[in-house]
C-alpha cells in the first residue's frame, strides 16, 4: 500500500513537472514579464516568498517568486501617484492624502488601501480629520498601527483609523522604516536616527538619507553601513558594501554588493559569489537570500540559500597556486567529503585539466567503474587522483547526473524515479547528484525541477536556468524582462 501511495505520488509529480515545464516553455511566458521600467521595492515573508512592489500603468502591481520559480502576479486598484507605500509582515499598505471641499470646510482625511500577500486581498479604509506628509514615507507595525510624519512630531493611529497618541520630536521627521516583523519602527529625522519599540523611543547619532531593513534584528543606512539593534542598543557590524537597495543578513551571514560582485561575509571570511549590475535589491526570507537585479526594464533573479554559502566557507578549499594542493577558480574542493562539485553536465576531462590547479601533481582520471579515463565526458562517481597518494583521489559529483554518463538525460529521471520508489537505493556521491534543487534531501521536488530541466533544455538549451548547472550549487536564475 505504501508503495502504491509512493507512485501516486510520482505519477502527480510527473504531471505537475510537465505542467510547468510546458508553462516555462511556451516562449518563457511564465517568467518574462513586461512593464518592470519601475521598481519601488523588494520584500520577503516568513512564508518564504520573496515579493516585487513595482508599477503597471497608473497602479500597483505585486509580483510573489519563490525559489521554484512558482509566479503570481496582482495589479491593485491603487494609484501611484501621491502615493506612499509600506510593507511589515506580509502586507502592503498604500497611504494617501484626501481632501473634499464643501461649503463651510476643507474636509481633511487619509485613505488607506491593505493589501495582504498571502491571501491576495485588497481591503480600504479611511483616517478621518488626519493630515499628514503622505508625500514622503509613512510605517506600519506588527500590530497594525499606523505612523504618519507630521512637522515635529509622529502620530500614531489604530488599525481601524483611531488616534492613539503622538510623539513628539526635537527635529523634523524625514523618512519611516518598519523592521520585517514591524516590531520596531525606524525614524530618520534631521536630528538624527528614532528607533521607536513600543512606547520606547531611543536616539542615536546615525545620519543617512534612507534605512532599509535587513532582516531580523539588522539594518542598513543608505551608505550602505549595517547594523544590529537588540536590547543593549545598536552596533555597526559591516561596512564597505556598495550602494544598493540595501542588504540581508541571516544567522552569522552578511550578503551584499562589493565591487559588482554579489558578496557574503561569513566567519570573517568575504566569499564572492557572482557578477550583479543595474540596480540591486537584496532581501532575505528564511534562508535564503534573494538578489534582484533590475537593467531597463527587466528584472533578474538569484536565489542563494545560506547553508551553502557556509559550507562553502568552512570546507577545506585552497586557492589557486598553493603549492602541492589541487584547486580551481571553477569547481569546489571539499576534503572532507573527498568531492568536486560546481562542475556542468557534458563537462569534458581537457576541460577540467584547464580549469584545476594541480599543484604540480600528475592528474589521473577514473571512470564510475575505476577503469583509467583518458578523455571524453566525465559524469557523476568518476573520479580524480592528483599524484601518487591515495588520501588526494576526489570523487565527482554533477548534480541531476545520476547514470555518471556525464550528460543528463532520461535515463536519469528513470533512476530518480527508481529510487523514489525504493527499486533501487541513491549512496554516496549519487546521493549527493540527486538533491537536484540544493535542500539537502531527495524527494519529489528534485524529480519536478529534473523533469522540467529535460523538457526546457532540450526545446530551448536553457541549462543555465537550474542550480545543479551552476558553480557551487547555489543560484536559480529566473530571467524577467
Amino acid at each position: 500500500m505504501k508503495r502504491l501511495l509512493t507512485l501516486i505520488s510520482v505519477i502527480s509529480a510527473c504531471f505537475l513537472g510537465i505542467f510547468l515545464s510546458f508553462q516555462f516553455c511556451e516562449a518563457e511566458t511564465a517568467f518574462i514579464l513586461n512593464g518592470y521600467d519601475t521598481v519601488y521595492s523588494v520584500n520577503a515573508c516568513g512564508d518564504g516568498k520573496f515579493y516585487i512592489l513595482s508599477g503597471s500603468g497608473n497602479n500597483f502591481k505585486v509580483t510573489s517568486v519563490d525559489e521554484y520559480s512558482n509566479m503570481h502576479e496582482s495589479v491593485l486598484d491603487v494609484e501611484t501617484e501621491n502615493t506612499a507605500y509600506a510593507y511589515t509582515n506580509g502586507k502592503y499598505w498604500f497611504f494617501r492624502n484626501e481632501y473634499e471641499q464643501t461649503e463651510d470646510d476643507i474636509i481633511k482625511s487619509v485613505s488607506v488601501a491593505e493589501y495582504n500577500c498571502s491571501e491576495d486581498r485588497l481591503s480600504r479604509k479611511v483616517i478621518n480629520d488626519a493630515e499628514a506628509w503622505i508625500n514622503g514615507t509613512f510605517a506600519v507595525d506588527g500590530s497594525g498601527r499606523y505612523y504618519l510624519k507630521t512637522d515635529h512630531s509622529i502620530e500614531i493611529y489604530s488599525e481601524n483609523g483611531k488616534f492613539l497618541r503622538s510623539i513628539g520630536l526635537d527635529s523634523r521627521p524625514c523618512s519611516f522604516t518598519a523592521s520585517s516583523d514591524g516590531s520596531v519602527i525606524y525614524c530618520q529625522t534631521e536630528g538624527g536616527l528614532k528607533i521607536i519599540r513600543g512606547d520606547e523611543v531611543l536616539s542615536y547619532n546615525i545620519f543617512t538619507d534612507k534605512i532599509f531593513d535587513d532582516g531580523s534584528g539588522f539594518f542598513s543606512t543608505g551608505d550602505n553601513v549595517v547594523y544590529s539593534f537588540s536590547g543593549g542598543g545598536v552596533t555597526e557590524i559591516y561596512r564597505g558594501f556598495d550602494r544598493s537597495q540595501g542588504n540581508a543578513v541571516i544567522g552569522g551571514c552578511i550578503f551584499g554588493v562589493k565591487s559588482s560582485s554579489l558578496t557574503a561575509i561569513y566567519n570573517e571570511k568575504e566569499i564572492a559569489l557572482n557578477g550583479v549590475g543595474g540596480e540591486v535589491f537584496l532581501c532575505a526570507a528564511n534562508d535564503l537570500c534573494g538578489c534582484f537585479m533590475k537593467n531597463g526594464s527587466s528584472l533578474e533573479v538569484r536565489f542563494l540559500r545560506v547553508g551553502d554559502v557556509e559550507a562553502a566557507a568552512e570546507s577545506e578549499e585552497t586557492e589557486p597556486g598553493d603549492s602541492g594542493e589541487p584547486a580551481s577558480d571553477v569547481y569546489l574542493f571539499n576534503r572532507n567529503t573527498k568531492t568536486i562539485t560546481g562542475i556542468e553536465p557534458e563537462t569534458t576531462i581537457a576541460a577540467m585539466k584547464r580549469n584545476i590547479d594541480s599543484g604540480g601533481e600528475r592528474l589521473t582520471f577514473f571512470d564510475k567503474n575505476g577503469n583509467i579515463k583518458t578523455s571524453g565526458a566525465i559524469g557523476t562517481g568518476a573520479s580524480i587522483l592528483f599524484g601518487d597518494d591515495p588520501e588526494n583521489r576526489f570523487s565527482l559529483v554533477i548534480y541531476g547526473e545520476l547514470s555518471g554518463e556525464g550528460n543528463i538525460n532520461t535515463n536519469d529521471k528513470k533512476i530518480l524515479a527508481d529510487s523514489l520508489l525504493g527499486k533501487q537505493k541513491l549512496e554516496g556521491v549519487y546521493a549527493m547528484a540527486g538533491d537536484v534543487n540544493g535542500d539537502s534531501e531527495v524527494d519529489l521536488r528534485d524529480y519536478v525541477l529534473l523533469d522540467r530541466y529535460l523538457k526546457v533544455s532540450i526545446k530551448s538549451s536553457r541549462s543555465d536556468e537550474f542550480p545543479f548547472c551552476r558553480s557551487k550549487h547555489i543560484f536559480f536564475k529566473i530571467t524577467i524582462v
